[in-house]
């Protein structure tokens, strides 16, 4: 595979490691942090989609992937958790969905580029030895449950945190209506309440 096409990385979960690392370098940017964390994504099964070290030091960075399999169900909950742990460096994250070609969930979270060795050794401390335990988290299986009543052809779900108990949708499809939602305090995956923000 001498001539790399960059634009198309549809394959590259089934890519060789020194193919990989090639990607890897090319989406990363400079950033090492980050072009490791990619490269153990794909090791994980886990399929992404895009990827940004931030261009100036006051911007943001970001990664997204696909909800494809458990790992990277896990590591989306992992994730919110760090909103909490976190609060104060304005970490955000969304699920954005369903995939028109694929019908699969897309999971996306920014974090500050100056915070992003802090943020990307945590997720490669998790990764390397995942917390299966995480795989019961009650906004993803509401971000599911709504996927699955059909409510929403598209939508944007940003996650407000574990401790707020909300979730705000975005309905793309039809008015870009905002839509927030009360979950449970109790492990279900009922949604008690919603409320449409003008």
């Amino acid at each position: 595979m001498s001539n790399i096409n960059y634009n198309d990385c549809s394959n590259i979960l089934n890519y060789s490691i020194d193919i990989q690392q090639k990607y890897a370098y090319k989406f990363a940017e400079g950033s090492e942090d980050l072009y490791n964390l990619l490269l153990t994504l794909w090791n994980k099964n886990i399929y992404t989609l895009g990827c940004c070290s931030g261009h100036k030091d006051n911007d943001n960075a970001y990664f997204s992937y696909m909800l494809t399999n458990e790992e990277g169900r896990i590591l989306a909950s992992y994730i919110i958790s760090l909103i909490n742990e976190y609060s104060d460096l304005d970490l955000k994250c969304y699920i954005l969905g369903p995939h028109p070609k694929t019908g699969y969930l897309d999971f996306s979270f920014r974090f500050p580029k100056r915070k992003t060795k802090l943020i990307i050794t945590k997720l490669l401390n998790f990764l390397d030895n995942i917390d299966y335990s995480l795989g019961n988290n009650l906004e993803l299986f509401c971000a599911f449950e709504i996927l699955l009543s059909k409510k929403f052809k598209y939508f944007t779900i940003e996650i407000d945190g574990i401790d707020n108990k909300t979730i705000t949708v975005v309905d793309d499809n039809m008015d870009s209506s905002k839509h927030k939602y009360i979950l449970n305090e109790v492990s279900s995956t009922r949604l008690v309440s919603e409320t449409k923000i003008k």
